[in-house]
C-alpha cells in the first residue's frame, strides 16, 4: 500500500453510509481488513422486516471475532408493522442476545414509525431490559425514541443514565382518548430529582396528551438544557407546555428552535434569554 493507513482509514470513513462498499474493500485485499472493519461496524441498523445485516448474521460475526463489538457505536432498530407478530417477537429477541455485547455505543434508535400502534409492553421482556441497560452505558450520548407508545421515559431516564447528553422524541401522541393515564410516560415509574446530564432536547410531532405527562417530568429534573428543537402537531394545544420546560433550562439556554405552525400569531412567554442565544422561529 503506497498510502499510509492513517489516509486510508479516512477515506474509508466517507463510507460508512454505503456498507455494500465498504464490505467490497475489505474483501478486496487482506491487509484492508483491519482499516475497514471499524468503519464498516460503526453503525448497525436493523429492520425487522428481514432485510441485511440480520441479527442471525451480526451474531455469527461477533462469534468468529468479539472484537468487532468495540466498533459498534451507532445503533438503530427499525419495526416493521408489515409483519406476522410472533416473527417480529423472535427478531427483537435476536436482538436482545446482542445488545448487552455492544458495550460502547453512543447512540441509540428505537423506531415504531412503520406500526406506531405497538406499544413498549408489546415488545418482549428480554428486549425490552436489554434496551433499557443500553441507556446506562457510560458511553452512551445520544438517544432517539419514535413512535414508541407507552415507552418508559421516567424509568429509563432515571439516575443512571449520567452520560446520555441528547435525546430525540418522535411522534409520541394520545391513542386511547377513553383512558385518562395514556400519556406515553410512566406514571408510576421510579423518579429521581437529580438534574438529568441532557444538553439537547428534540420533540418533534408529539401530542399535547403527550406533552402534559412528559413536560412536568422534565421541568422538575431540573435539565440544564443548551440546545431545545421543538415542533409540535399543528393546531394541537401541545405549545402550552412550552414555557414549562424553558423556564428549567433559561439560563442556560445558547440554540431554540421552534415550529410555531400556521396561523399561530400569539404564544405567551416569559424566559431569561441570555444574550448569545440563537432563536429560530418557523411559521409554516
Amino acid at each position: 500500500m503506497s498510502l499510509p493507513a492513517e489516509i486510508l482509514s479516512h477515506i474509508f470513513s466517507f463510507l460508512q453510509s454505503e456498507p455494500a462498499a465498504l464490505q467490497a474493500c475489505l474483501e478486496s485485499h487482506p491487509s484492508l481488513v483491519q482499516l475497514v472493519e471499524p468503519h464498516l461496524y460503526s453503525h448497525i441498523n436493523f429492520n425487522t422486516d428481514g432485510s441485511s445485516p440480520r441479527p442471525a448474521d451480526l451474531t455469527e460475526v461477533l462469534s468468529k471475532r468479539p472484537y468487532t463489538a468495540h466498533y459498534i457505536r451507532s445503533l438503530e432498530i427499525n419495526l416493521d408493522g408489515g409483519l406476522d407478530f410472533e416473527i417480529q417477537q423472535h427478531r427483537l429477541e435476536e436482538i436482545s442476545t446482542i445488545l448487552p455485547n455492544l458495550l460502547v455505543l453512543r447512540e441509540i434508535t428505537l423506531s415504531h414509525s412503520l406500526c406506531p400502534f405497538w406499544g413498549w409492553e408489546a415488545q418482549p421482556e428480554s428486549f425490552r431490559l436489554a434496551f433499557l441497560e443500553c441507556l446506562r452505558l457510560q458511553s452512551m450520548r445520544d438517544v432517539c425514541i419514535s413512535d414508541v407508545l407507552h415507552f418508559p421515559f421516567k424509568s429509563a431516564l432515571n439516575g443512571e443514565c449520567k452520560s446520555i447528553r441528547s435525546l430525540t422524541v418522535h411522534g409520541l401522541h394520545w391513542v386511547h382518548p377513553s383512558s385518562s393515564i395514556d400519556l406515553n410516560v410512566d406514571l408510576d415509574g421510579s423518579f429521581t430529582n437529580q438534574g438529568l446530564p441532557l444538553k439537547s432536547l428534540c420533540l418533534q410531532r408529539c401530542t399535547e396528551k403527550f406533552l402534559q405527562g412528559f413536560a412536568p417530568w422534565l421541568a422538575a429534573s431540573r435539565p440544564q438544557l443548551r440546545s431545545l428543537e421543538f415542533h409540535c402537531f399543528h393546531g394541537d394545544g401541545g405549545y402550552d407546555f412550552l414555557p414549562m420546560l424553558l423556564s428549567s433550562s433559561s439560563n442556560s439556554l445558547t440554540s431554540l428552535e421552534l415550529d410555531l405552525g400556521l396561523g399561530r400569531t400569539r404564544m405567551s412567554l416569559s424566559w431569561h434569554l441570555q444574550s448569545n442565544m440563537r432563536i429560530h422561529t418557523y411559521l409554516s
